[in-house]
């Protein structure tokens, strides 16, 4: 005797269901179709949000980097304003107009005193 050929009774009862089943009835299809298409519409809005989220990263990154040129801008600007605003600095951009340093200190001029006397 083949015992190929030989097929038990679960075994066609289960091939039945199988074949037999619900997930292959168009009127199946049908009904679950509303919740297909919330699950594609889910799908879209996740995709959806992820781009939105890339493009966030993209701007903050972007910006983050314009941050840090101004701040090099402004320490460079800085420094040199510092610079320049030396004393040594200060002489020899005047200089040429024939201005030179007082050994003297400023006079201070009240004009509270002035309008009592």
């Amino acid at each position: 005797m083949k015992y190929e050929n030989v097929t038990t009774t679960m075994e066609k009862e289960a091939k039945k269901k199988f074949f037999g089943s619900s997930w292959t009835e168009a009127k199946s299809w049908y009904s679950r179709l509303p919740y297909i298409y919330l699950a594609i519409f889910l799908c879209a809005v996740y995709i959806f949000s992820a781009h939105q989220a890339e493009k966030k990263v993209r701007e903050i990154q972007k910006l983050q980097n314009q941050l840090t040129e101004l701040k090099w801008e402004y320490t460079s600007v800085s420094s040199n304003w510092m610079y320049s605003s030396t004393r040594s600095q200060i002489a020899e951009r005047v200089a040429p107009m024939d201005l030179k340093w007082s050994s003297r200190p400023p006079i201070i001029i009240d004009a509270r005193k002035r309008n009592k006397k």
